[in-house]
């Protein structure tokens, strides 16, 4: 015997919203059931009340075009949306929470870009397109989706400037109003909370977008903003500070700008403000409400700056600060007022040296506040690095340092486009010896013999952290970074106790002598992450196997370290990270 459900009615009969689809569901079909009976008398009833015959097929046609052709569609419409609205109700998904679903919607669009890819960062454009993507995409899902994503302030808080170039032409035009209209969009259902503004800018794009802006400046609370010159850096920050008050929810600004010539002294041509603009003055005082600053290319007048204690961390990244002379002067000057400064990256800066003289320096005492937590110093040439380490050490209070050796770091950068080789190990080493180095980051395009590594490795003892990428790890190497052990000094302080090893992209030649290497260090090591190619011997002779390509010889790569390190991690051959990618300007 069939068992067919019973559909409890009782219910539903106290919803007003069903009792009106009942209602009109059942008025259409009486309806429809008295036009079926009037279809069907129609001709005779017609005719023998004296309709002409033309007439009437006419009448007819007209109906079956228009009437009909209308029917047609919303009654397909109607059994479409009732099949969805069925399958929505059913689907396990709309009994999560709002908050379940808007904790996942966040996971998919804020997650990193690219964080399985060999491409590690994205660049803010991409980034963007990515978020609003990912947004649109979940809009289109379900009605349900689409109410919650669109109820969701924070789905819409970041505010899109994207390079939209003046009106020109049509196709032009169409790419101006398509920016213009996701800006306005974000900007009306990100009401009440706060903005995040990202600007990605052409050359001659319409200020009317940043026109937009003067009735939210309340409410900005970071910009971000990538153009080619000052004159665009202008524009975008004329809005923000010709209004009748700062915005005082504005806690981080990072401008990118295209660096002025490495190899020559900034003018003042090259800077956002000239000394003399009265927007200097309140463009100082926009710098002293920040938390974090962010300067990439950007010329400013910095013996005319000073910040305050809200500044917690400064990235300065491709700036042109003169002589080595002029640029501890000026950072020396720059810093005073940061007492709060927590975190300082450089990246990229560039100093000059008279090609005559040798490394020296002229100050003595630290160029840091002493409140410094973390020292990024990052892609610098030898003359800049010498003066930085020698000026930034505070014995009371030592800060993390954390060094990138990039190839920059073998020259001399000297004015008029030269650059003179150097030996910078052994200039480094008596300057390292002196620091307590914490994260020591080599880049591909350093060429180090097994002798040279093993001598920068000793200069550094109590280094934390050793980052090697695009590298060839052969026998001796591996043994210059293998731990020495005596029979009176099983564990000598005076070479490195890794605690965290990270290998990309690199080939390892003998990976017996690279397991030795890490297990000489297991007493302290606690984490290491591998990525690239590794030599094993077959019936065919050497074979480079590439990380990530199988997963069985994935797992026996790491059944060889999974007893000496605690957290071991295997990345794709061609996973690059976030550290060696410091001239990608992110989405902050």
């Amino acid at each position: 015997m069939k068992s067919y459900r019973t559909i409890d009615m009782t219910s539903l009969l106290t919803v007003p919203s069903v009792i009106q689809w009942e209602e009109a569901g059942a008025s259409l079909a009486i309806a429809l059931g008295k036009y079926l009976e009037l279809c069907n008398s129609l001709g005779t009833s017609s005719l023998g009340e004296g309709a002409h015959p033309d007439d009437l097929v006419k009448r007819i046609d007209f109906k079956l075009e228009s009437m009909h052709s209308v029917m047609d569609q919303q009654l397909a419409q109607a059994r479409s949306t009732l099949f969805k609205t069925r399958n929505e109700i059913t689907s396990p998904v709309h009994r999560l929470p709002d908050e379940i679903l808007v904790d996942i919607f966040t996971h998919v669009v804020y997650s990193p870009p690219n964080a399985c890819d060999h491409d590690g960062v994205a660049e803010m454009g991409d980034h963007l397109h990515q978020i609003y993507r990912c947004v649109y995409a979940l809009l289109g899902v379900c009605s349900r989706w689409q109410k919650v994503i669109k109820n969701r302030r924070t789905f819409w808080s970041i505010i899109p400037v994207l390079q939209a170039p003046q009106s020109v032409d049509f196709e032009s035009w169409e790419i101006y109003e398509k920016y213009r209209q996701a800006m306005l969009i974000s900007l009306e259902r990100a009401r009440g909370c706060f903005l995040d503004i990202a600007a990605v800018l052409v050359p001659g794009f319409s200020s009317e977008c940043f026109d937009l802006l003067k009735g939210h400046l309340p409410r900005i609370r970071t910009i971000n903003v990538i153009a080619s010159g000052p004159d665009d850096i202008n524009c975008v920050m004329d809005v923000i500070l010709q209004g009748s008050s700062l915005p005082s929810s504005l806690s981080e600004l990072s401008i990118y700008q295209t660096q002025v010539e490495h190899y020559r002294v900034p003018e003042e041509r090259d800077a956002i403000y000239s000394p003399e603009s009265p927007d200097l003055v309140r463009f100082n005082e926009l710098l002293r409400s920040l938390a974090v600053l962010r300067i990439n290319g950007a010329h400013i007048h910095w013996e005319t700056l000073a910040f305050s204690h809200r500044l917690t961390k400064l990235r300065l990244q491709a700036i042109n600060l003169g002589t080595d002379h002029a640029m501890v002067t000026r950072l020396r000057h720059t810093l005073a007022s940061a007492t709060g400064l927590r975190e300082l990256e450089i990246v990229s800066v560039r100093s000059f040296r008279s090609s005559n003289s040798g490394i020296q320096t002229f100050f003595t005492g630290p160029f840091v506040p002493n409140n410094l937590e973390s020292l990024v110093l990052d892609d610098l040439c030898i003359n800049t690095l010498i003066h930085l380490l020698s000026l930034s050490y505070i014995p009371s209070r030592p800060h993390r340092l954390i060094l990138h050796l990039t190839p920059n770091a073998r020259f001399f950068n000297l004015t008029e486009r030269t650059r003179e080789f150097n030996e910078f190990i052994s200039i480094l080493q008596p300057v390292l010896s002196k620091r307590a180095v914490h994260t020591l980051c080599i880049h591909r395009g350093i060429e180090l013999t097994a002798k040279l590594l093993a001598s920068l490795i000793e200069s550094v003892p109590k280094l934390h952290t050793l980052l090697l990428d695009q590298r060839v790890l052969t026998t001796e190497h591996c043994n210059a970074l293998k731990r020495p052990e005596t029979e009176n000094e099983p564990h000598s302080s005076s070479y490195p106790s890794f605690k965290c090893l990270r290998f990309s992209q690199v080939t390892i030649e003998d990976i017996v002598a690279f397991r030795n290497m890490v297990a000489s260090h297991s007493h302290s090591m606690e984490q290491l992450i591998l990525g690239g190619h590794i030599q094993t011997l077959s019936l065919w002779g050497l074979e480079d196997y590439c990380t990530g390509d199988d997963r069985d010889t994935d797992r026996e790569i790491i059944s060889l370290f999974e007893n000496i390190v605690p957290d071991f991690r295997l990345t794709g051959s061609e996973y690059v990270p976030l550290e060696y990618q410091h001239d990608v300007w992110q989405l902050w």
